[in-house]
């Protein structure tokens, strides 16, 4: 299984538990833990939609790093 895969799996896993979650807090009328779970749900779409664009050390991939700033 490639790393990526599996990356993939634990996002969705995150996303998913986070949802219920979501629900949960606004079935029972807590709206600060709603926000927050919102809050972690839009930020895993965000890191699982750009997880490809970035290597290991931050930079865009395909990029090369030099020393130099």
């Amino acid at each position: 299984m490639k790393v990526s895969t599996l990356q993939a799996g634990f996002y969705l896993l995150g996303i998913f538990l986070n949802v219920i979650a979501l629900l949960y807090s606004i079935d029972t009328g807590q709206p600060l833990y709603a926000v927050v779970f919102a809050s972690v749900v839009v930020y895993l779409i965000y890191r699982y939609r750009t997880r490809g664009r970035f290597d290991a050390e931050g930079t865009p991939a395909g990029e090369e790093v030099t020393g130099e700033k």
